[in-house]
């Protein structure tokens, strides 16, 4: 028992820790490309990877003594995850085996079978729904503090910060993000650091407080005892305002319409009061007034260096998938494809193509994304029985997953960083929790 309660408190901690960045880098030979060193090419160890590792370890413990020896595999559902394994072994297999890199690719399976692991600990253990759903609001609402102090200084906070994996920066620092804000009808613009809290990116950042931004506003009834009306009110109102103002800081265009669009279904769409329709539809007059003004504080055009940056990644993907359209070119590996063609390097930089379903093509091929749909249908197909109804907080799941899905068109973090490999892993855990367990 002492194992898996410890699994239990393990996993509510990365819950929280999901923002942090904190980890130690490891720079063999095969990391450095064009004699420089790459990030997403180095394997790294992460203090989530350590809890999350750990969590694994004791659920395992706990799994050996506490389960009969007769039911651990031939159990229909053991025997379903045997399959599944399986599959995903022989296709990791396939891809390291055709990787640029055997090693980087080796490296990001092992990865992947983490965050395998994490979305099946979620989603097996629906009775600690509520307290991943707390750690996900708590940490975007730490993550938002950081990141408006980060905005007020235009610099990173610094001290105990850097524990957590902030990094230390100007609005000077090279290649920083900083975007133009603008006061409309005055044409004039001032450049601005984009906070990153903890993050890897504003974008991620951004992604990451839309994301709990719309489950807190869904699910506040849900998450909440209303016992004390001091910490209703505070959930209901501060945390949200405050989440609201450090997306808006991100200045991240497309994370912040998706967060409008996510409010909008939630209040409309999927409002239980529909004795307030006009009050409901203005509203979404209200958001789409916001969101066109948005346009002119933050100007955005084709010409705009991030949309150029944008289309060429995309371009180079295409002839990527069309010379390794089987097995891809290993999973991590994309960055060393530009040994093909050079050139490119000078317009774009080293780094993903910022579209997460190119990127996957890119580096599993048609074998690897074909493979993993075969299996979501092999395990829907066998698991459908043990489907509950729809529970309350299914619907935001969902959504939010969809959510996920629409920024993975304009972004590559979900597949390549951590902290969205684990936002992701988390959204989908909740979700499979909320239709295998009753609410």
């Amino acid at each position: 028992m002492w194992a898996e309660k410890f699994s239990l408190y393990l996993m509510r901690i990365l819950g929280f820790c999901i923002p942090v960045q904190l980890g130690l880098h490891f720079w063999p030979i095969w990391t450095i490309f064009l004699g420089r060193r790459i990030d997403y090419l180095s394997p790294t160890v992460y203090f989530t990877d350590c809890l999350a590792l750990a969590a694994m370890i004791f659920w395992a413990l706990s799994f050996l003594f506490l389960t009969p020896s007769s039911s651990r595999v031939w159990s229909k559902k053991h025997r379903v995850y045997i399959v599944l394994s399986a599959a995903v072994i022989s296709i990791a297999l396939l891809n390291i085996f055709n990787a640029f890199s055997w090693q980087i690719a080796l490296y990001r399976w092992a990865k992947a079978g983490l965050f395998g692991f994490i979305v099946f600990y979620v989603a097996s253990h629906g009775k600690e729904k509520k307290w991943y759903l707390r750690a996900l609001i708590i940490s975007a609402l730490f993550s938002s503090i950081v990141a408006i102090v980060q905005f007020i200084l235009q610099h990173s906070v610094g001290g105990v910060f850097r524990f957590l994996g902030e990094r230390l920066f100007t609005i000077d620092t090279p290649l920083i993000a900083r975007g133009h804000v603008c006061t409309p009808f005055l044409e004039s613009c001032q450049l601005l650091l984009r906070p990153y809290a903890t993050f890897a990116h504003p974008n991620v950042l951004g992604g990451y407080l839309s994301i709990a931004l719309f489950l807190l506003v869904s699910l506040k009834d849900y998450i909440i005892k209303k016992t004390n009306k001091v910490y209703t009110n505070v959930v209901h109102y501060l945390v949200p305002t405050i989440i609201v103002a450090a997306l808006f800081l991100s200045m991240s265009r497309v994370v912040i319409v998706t967060g409008a669009m996510l409010l909008v279904w939630r209040y409309v769409f999927r409002s239980q009061n529909k004795s307030n329709r006009l009050l409901q539809f203005g509203s979404v007059i209200v958001i789409g007034t916001l969101i066109t003004g948005l346009l002119f504080v933050l100007p955005l055009s084709v010409s705009d260096e991030s949309v150029l940056v944008r289309q060429k990644l995309n371009i180079f993907a295409l002839s990527v998938i069309g010379n390794h359209w089987a097995t891809g070119v290993g999973l991590g590996n994309f960055v060393l494809s530009f040994t093909g063609d050079r050139n490119v390097i000078f317009i774009v930089g080293i780094q993903p193509t910022h579209n997460v379903y190119l990127l996957a093509l890119s580096e599993i091929g048609i074998v690897g994304v074909g493979g993993f749909f075969m299996i979501l249908a092999y395990y829907y197909w066998h698991m459908k029985k043990y489907l509950t109804p729809v529970g309350i907080d299914t619907p935001a799941y969902g959504a939010a997953l969809i959510a996920l899905g629409f920024l993975g068109l304009f972004d590559h973090y979900l597949w390549s960083l951590q902290q969205g490999q684990l936002l992701t892993a988390w959204l989908i855990g909740l979700y499979l929790s909320s239709r295998f367990h009753r609410s």
